[in-house]
């Protein structure tokens, strides 16, 4: 049976609605999902394994240095009064090198390799980066799986603290797994620190127009957090809340904090003057792109490989699933509104019909008039 042409016209944009929604909402994410899987695998020659291996961008490395400026005061027992200087701002680029890559376990061996240069143009005014520095004995230092750390040196577990704190748990900072949730707390192990950090969600960002979920981070309580106490040189001598004792991992007597005490012991900022602790300028966010568990800095590097096609993708989806609907509807109701005419025309025409023939009168001229009309009801016409 051969379709009226409304009828073709609004089966056509069905199928255009339904195409959209299949490609838009199926189709498309789970091919979108495989691709990711494949360049996030860091299989040789993929973008991400040479970001990878070489960030092709440097780093903003910042150090901001406290100035005792009553050193002679704090010598005889006074307390510090100090005044931050800086920043003192680097370039770091990140690299690895001698990578080899082995199959039969899937792993990757490499060797670090960041080189600082200094850039006195984003550093601090009448800074030049060859200031000589002055310490006391005791020092408050500032710091701030695709991709998983197995090994350090050969070595698959450390030798420094106690049980699981030892392990080497996360990545080494620069990829993380695909398809984060909420849900899911990152992970990320620091050789300079020699322990994993775990930021966990804050909440939804965005940068530049791209959906982006933010992790936060600190040190934590050691002396509180279970999950923390094996980083304590002795389970009695913890230091207080948001401090964290090197000297097992760096061999020297050094406490790491996040800057200004931020979210520390108040009782430290008491014993020193000049701290301003604000999370917005001291404390440790990281956004991340969901479904690439990349950086802000990476996003941006992928912005037009990706994301703008996403973009386009998803708004293609909905012209396609609107107009067609649009188009199916319309074709409906012209088909339907086309019968509505049709049964109209026909009921004025229905039943048994003849055609009669009129007869002029008398000295009239003869005319032909044929006439249709219902058969109980003769047409008359005099002419």
């Amino acid at each position: 049976m051969l379709l009226p042409k409304e009828l073709k016209y609004a089966a056509i944009a069905g199928g255009v609605a339904l195409f959209g929604l299949i490609f838009g909402w199926v189709l498309f994410p789970t091919i979108l999902k495989s691709q990711l899987k494949k360049e996030m695998a860091l299989s040789k020659k993929t973008d991400v394994r040479q970001m990878w291996e070489k960030i092709p961008f440097p780093l903003d490395f910042k150090v901001y240095i406290f100035n005792y400026t009553n050193a002679e005061e704090v010598a005889k027992g006074a307390v510090p009064i100090l005044k931050e200087i800086g920043p003192y701002h680097f370039d770091e680029w990140k690299e690895k090198v001698e990578v080899e890559d082995h199959e039969e376990d899937d792993t990757i061996t490499y060797k670090k390799r960041d080189v600082f240069y200094f850039n006195p143009e984003l550093s601090g005014p009448g800074l030049t980066g060859e200031e000589t520095v002055v310490i006391p004995h005791v020092f408050m230092l500032n710091v701030m799986d695709v991709g998983q750390v197995t090994a350090v040196d050969g070595q698959t577990v450390q030798t420094i603290w106690k049980d699981h704190c030892n392990e080497y748990q996360g990545t080494d900072g620069t990829i993380f797994p695909p398809f984060l949730t909420e849900n899911d707390r990152l992970q990320s192990f620091s050789t300079d620190l020699c322990r994993s950090f775990k930021p966990w969600f804050q909440k939804k960002s965005s940068y530049k127009g791209i959906k982006t979920n933010r992790y936060v981070a600190n040190i934590g309580n050691l002396a509180e957090d279970p999950e923390l106490q094996c980083f304590c040189p002795q389970p009695d001598k913890c230091p207080p809340k948001g401090l964290m004792d090197l000297a097992p991992c760096i061999k020297a007597p050094m406490y790491a904090s996040m800057p200004h005490f931020l979210d520390c012991d108040p009782a430290l900022l008491s014993k020193v003057k000049g701290l301003n602790p604000d999370v917005n300028a001291h404390g440790i966010e990281i956004d991340f792109e969901p479904g690439l568990a990349l950086n802000k800095s990476f996003v941006n590097m992928l912005k037009h490989q990706l994301f703008i096609p996403k973009r386009v993708v998803g708004v293609l989806r909905w012209w396609m699933v609107s107009f067609g609907s649009l188009g199916a509807l319309i074709g409906v109701v012209f088909h339907f509104r086309g019968k509505k005419v049709n049964h109209i025309m026909r009921l004025a025409v229905s039943g048994d019909s003849k055609v009669s023939k009129v007869t002029p009168e008398e000295g009239e001229e003869q005319k032909d008039i044929s006439v249709i009309g219902p058969a109980q009801e003769p047409a008359k016409i005099n002419i």
